[in-house]
Parts: structure tokens; sequence; C-alpha cells
């Protein structure tokens, strides 16, 4: 027995980037759908996404301005998510190379498949910092890629 499914589907890229900005423990990072995407149905207030029905993969990058200790996690609904990997940044010792030293990427990313029943929410929020706030670049972003059903 076979299924075959009437519904045409249409995959779906959605690009969210954040400013340039300070956050601290507790703070969402504050993506925002970029110009030029439509039809998707994704909506964001405050850095919190909404997904329309259907099944999507959420991909995270997350990089602050200096090589600085933090790290954050995805929230679904509110929920913090323990299944898939923190973005977790920390100061790195210097690598000796002769008398220059070089510092490594303080650059991170986490990504999450998920099936939303129309109204499932996602944020990416700052769990931990060694300072009271860090300055997050505007190279920070996110990828929706998926269907709606």
């Amino acid at each position: 027995m076979s299924y075959n499914l009437k519904e045409r589907r249409t995959l779906y890229a959605v690009h969210l980037q954040a400013s340039q900005t300070s956050l601290s423990v507790g703070d969402t990072v504050p993506y925002a759908i970029l110009n030029g995407t439509s039809g998707h149905g994704v909506t964001v207030s405050s850095g919190v996404m909404t997904l329309p029905k259907g099944e999507w993969l959420i991909h995270f990058r997350c990089e602050s301005v200096d090589a600085k200790t933090w790290s954050a996690n995805i929230y679904i609904d509110s929920t913090q998510n323990t299944t898939f990997p923190t973005i977790s940044s920390r100061r790195n010792a210097s690598l000796s190379h002769g008398s220059a030293s070089t510092n490594q990427t303080n650059l991170d990313t986490t990504a999450i498949p998920l099936k939303s029943t129309g109204s499932t929410t996602i944020e990416l929020r700052i769990i931990s910092m060694t300072n009271s706030s860090e300055t997050f670049s505007d190279c920070t972003d996110c990828l929706i890629y998926g269907f709606k059903i």
C-alpha cells in the first residue's frame, strides 16, 4: 500500500539576523526577519519566533564581539531544550606560534529539527556569562528551513 500526498509542499528558507546588541543572562537573542522573504508564515517578536504548522530545521549562529565566556540554549514554547547542543563560547587560551599569539574563534552554532503544530515558539536565550553583559555582533543569525503543512 502506498500513500500519495496530494498537498503541494514548498520548501521555505527564512534568514533572520540580529543587530549588534548588548545581552545579559536571561535575554533572548533579538533575531529579526530580513527583507525579501515572504510567504513562509514565520513571525518574530523580540527574538521569539512563532512557526506555522510544518516541519522545520532551525540553525542558530551566535557571535560575541570579544572572546568572552558565555552560553545560550534553545527554548521551545518557553521551556529550555536539553536534547540539542547549547551554544557556548569560552575564553580560549592563546595559542603560541613562535613569538606571536592568536586566539581561537568565538563563533559557534547549534541546530534543531522541529515539528510545529502551528503556534510553536522558539528562541535562543543566554543562560550564562562571566560578565554582567556582553556585546553580540551583527553576524549573529538564524536560518530556518522547512515545509509548511
